[in-house]
């Protein structure tokens, strides 16, 4: 069973409000065809059409207005136009630009896409670490790579808040 299953952050469109201002929509993001080879082997895909797949099977949907919606296409995420992202019931999910991301706890950015598409994400001790590289994703569509990346790795400290004694290294490579 895929951990984006069982995982509530994935699923928590299913029974609230969607975040405000979400009809009119937020921060424009562009699609691609692209793929993010993860250092342990997974795969995440953008579709042209906002598809974003995990190994294959749909995780959730972007639109061009900055909606983010889960795999039964119910609104869970909005990207604002300063780049906050704000989840259902108004939860703080972080903030993206370009090619950088903070989480919801901090101002300070913890993930970065480089020009050459390596993900790194940025530890307690401020040292790097490559969690894998984006094929395809060049352009205006950085953007929405990066908000892509930032939500697999609060997705993943999520998981680690949630799991007792689980291993220093998370699937998406990123170190505790």
């Amino acid at each position: 069973m895929r951990w984006y299953l069982v995982c509530p952050f994935w699923l928590i469109a299913c029974s609230v409000s969607p975040p405000a201002n979400w009809a009119q929509g937020g921060a424009p993001l562009a699609m691609a065809d692209a793929t993010w080879e993860q250092t342990e082997g997974d795969k995440v895909t953008l579709t042209k059409a906002g598809e974003v797949l995990f190994d294959g099977d749909l995780v959730f949907v972007i639109d061009a207005a900055g909606r983010l919606f889960d795999d039964d296409h119910d609104p869970f995420a909005l990207v604002e136009s300063d780049g906050t992202i704000s989840g259902t019931e108004n939860e703080m999910l972080g903030r993206v630009g370009l090619r950088n991301a903070s989480p919801p706890w901090s101002e300070v950015a913890w993930l970065h896409v480089a020009i050459d598409g390596t993900v790194l994400v940025f530890g307690a001790d401020g040292g790097p670490v490559n969690v894998g590289v984006w094929r395809g994703c060049d352009g205006p569509a950085i953007r929405t790579c990066t908000l892509i990346s930032h939500l697999f790795v609060l997705e993943a400290m999520r998981r680690r808040a949630y799991v007792p004694d689980y291993p220093m290294m998370v699937g998406t490579g990123v170190w505790y």
